[in-house]
């Protein structure tokens, strides 16, 4: 067993808080936050304490719900750390977009979100599927965005389908995403440069 702390009660809280999906640790151990600068594989743990666990941070496993989130043309958002509260555990989602198919836009976008999903193993991914298209015209192959998920995980089952659909969503188990102006919202350096944008997660209505 690793040792991170002298306390064994706690260094087995650690450990075991490690493994679990959740990874949220309900503590006021101010080290807490210490060992976890300190040791790489304790960064995903979320500490939280009296405070955090009544009011958590918008973007806390512990407050996945109904949430409307608003960034301006020119701001940098980083909005790996919004949505991995709700794709963490999901083991489906369907995302729809015509246009993933640029390498440095809706694409890009969208791996880094699957990368997210760390229990997935359906995806359907509704997108523009003809080449040669005048107005829109694809830089990736349907084939190469199949390989990069297999990449991600070969038990992820992956299905495709032509869209026109101009809403831009995602959609897990228990949430629908919604995406303004779509998934190439911001570029390679988080920025959003063309548009302000809007993301709404609403929370189905099957789930409590």
């Amino acid at each position: 067993m690793k040792k991170y702390h002298k306390d064994k009660l706690l260094n087995k809280i650690l450990i075991l808080s490690e493994l679990s999906e959740s990874k949220i640790i309900n503590s006021e151990h101010n080290e807490l936050i210490l060992l976890k600068q300190k040791h790489d594989e304790l960064n995903k743990l979320e500490v939280l304490n009296f405070e955090d666990a009544i009011k958590p941070a918008g973007n806390s496993r512990n407050y996945c719900n109904n949430k409307k989130l608003i960034f301006r043309k020119g701001e940098q958002f980083l909005f790996e750390e919004y949505f991995e509260p709700y794709l963490y555990d999901t083991r489906k989602i369907i995302v729809t977009d015509k246009y993933l198919r640029k390498r440095n836009g809706g694409y890009m976008n969208m791996m880094r979100l699957i990368k997210l999903c760390k229990n997935l193993k359906y995806i359907a991914i509704n997108t523009f599927l003809k080449d040669g298209s005048e107005i829109y015209k694809p830089d990736i192959k349907i084939s190469e965005i199949e390989t990069e998920v297999k990449r991600i995980s070969n038990n992820i089952t992956i299905s495709f389908r032509g869209t026109g659909k101009h809403r831009r969503t995602i959609e897990t188990d228990d949430f629908l995403i919604t995406l303004d102006p779509g998934f190439d919202f911001v570029n390679k350096k988080y920025i959003a440069e063309r548009h302000d944008a809007v993301i709404i997660f609403e929370r189905k209505q099957n789930k409590c």
